[in-house]
């Protein structure tokens, strides 16, 4: 028994010695075995995404009408206007009368994020004056519906949401003709005028709280008073009235601010402010006004 030991003792010490690995070795080893475990993890988010938006756009593709009326009014009171708009982004452009005539028919009630819908599928169509009438009355709304958020301190959340419908077909059009584009914001400050705004801009403070502006502490992600709602929608109206065109056509225009205008309310002529007077009873924020409807 001894005669075995020693002898696995010498070949114990005759064996080549392990070399101990370098500190920088064994730690590049690690992060290397948790990166490629990270990205494993992302490949697999990313495809459960995948499958998730592809199994929607299936869903939504195979509605008729009614069950897109249906989800719609589900989405509004549910706040998920990703998936509500989704729904009708993801149509083809066969349907896209079909998508025209149904949002057409609600859209004095709907938010103004379905109005760039509108747009999208009148362009597919080759109909660029009705395009840009949905785009600007689009922009027009939502800059409102912003100003009615508390605190909100700029226009960022709106000019990155038109970015995603904004073409270059669609800004060569509006840029081309400026006595056209006109003809087209006074038609749609007259649709403006017919159909006041009836929705609420909690979906956009909501959302602006909660991917843009979480750093500012005065924007509470809140509208502001409603009592405040209807002499703001006058005074946008007056200001986007007055410097839209102007603006375009290289006149010098004041950024007044919309509070300011408000305060000069006093001055308007009787018969202007009873006309405006019996517009809507949702109107916004005060916020520096901007030469875009």
């Amino acid at each position: 028994m001894g005669k075995r030991a020693d002898k696995i003792r010498n070949l114990a010490k005759r064996a080549p010695k392990r070399k101990r690995e370098p500190l920088l070795k064994f730690w590049g080893r690690i992060f290397k075995r948790i990166f490629i475990l990270v990205l494993f993890a992302a490949y697999l988010v990313t495809g459960l995404i995948s499958v998730n938006m592809w199994s929607k756009a299936v869903r939504f593709r195979s509605l008729d009408t009614h069950q897109m009326m249906g989800r719609l009014d589900h989405y509004r009171h549910t706040s998920k206007y990703f998936d509500a708009v989704f729904m009708f982004d993801i149509q083809k452009p066969e349907r896209a009368m079909e998508v025209i005539e149904f949002l057409e028919e609600i859209a004095h009630e709907i938010e103004p994020v379905f109005y760039f819908q509108i747009a999208k599928r009148y362009e597919q169509l080759g109909m660029m004056d009705d395009a840009v009438f949905w785009h600007l009355l689009g922009s027009y709304r939502m800059r409102f519906d912003a100003q009615r958020c508390e605190g909100l301190p700029d226009f960022q959340g709106v000019e990155l949401y038109m970015g995603f419908y904004t073409t270059l077909g669609l800004t060569r059009y509006m840029a081309e003709d400026i006595d056209r584009l006109e003809v087209i914001f006074n038609r749609m400050m007259d649709w403006d005028t017919e159909n006041p705004p009836q929705t609420v801009p909690v979906y956009y403070c909501r959302l602006a709280r909660q991917f843009l502006y979480r750093h500012v502490p005065d924007f509470t992600g809140f509208p502001i008073p409603q009592e405040h709602w209807q002499e703001l929608y006058i005074a946008y109206r007056i200001y986007v009235q007055e410097t839209f065109i102007p603006s375009l056509r290289g006149e010098e225009v004041e950024p007044a601010s919309i509070l300011r205008i408000v305060e000069e309310m006093d001055y308007l002529p009787e018969e202007e402010q009873e006309n405006t007077a019996s517009e809507p009873d949702n109107g916004g924020n005060g916020g520096d006004g901007e030469t875009e409807p």
